[in-house]
């Protein structure tokens, strides 16, 4: 195992997937500094239009803050959340209109993983913000 290797996996909570993107962004940003306290912001912008185009467009903008930790948890719960349907992402529009991969979905079963994600948003960030600007 290489000196790398062992570091990693000694002072590495290890997503459950294993390789981790955000663990990878930490440890790439803040190099000798990395710590799992580190405070550390990703910002994810969502752009588009609502409803007919002639019934006005909004623009949602949404942001969390957490630790290097809480992100990497958030990771592994989100990922899991999503694994029986054989993603890794999940798009609002796809999961509304029963688009794959959630076409089987029961409403129950969907209002139960909306819920579900939700609570893994608001559980591992400890500043979030969304504003939505209309036209």
């Amino acid at each position: 195992m290489s000196a790398t290797a062992k570091i990693l996996s000694s002072n590495s909570l290890c997503s459950t997937q294993g390789y981790s993107r955000v663990e990878h962004i930490a440890r790439s940003i803040l190099l000798g500094r990395f710590d799992w306290s580190n405070l550390m912001a990703m910002y994810s912008a969502y752009f588009d239009e609502s409803g007919a185009p002639d019934d006005g467009s909004y623009l949602v903008v949404s942001g969390a803050v957490s630790s290097t930790d809480q992100w990497l948890r958030f990771e592994n719960e989100w990922t899991e959340l999503l694994a029986p349907f054989g993603t890794k992402v999940f798009h609002i529009v796809d999961f509304d209109k029963r688009n794959k991969p959630f076409q089987n979905l029961t409403d129950t079963e969907a209002n139960e993983l909306f819920d579900n994600l939700v609570n893994v948003i608001l559980f591992w960030f400890s500043v979030k913000r969304s504003r939505v600007l209309a036209e």
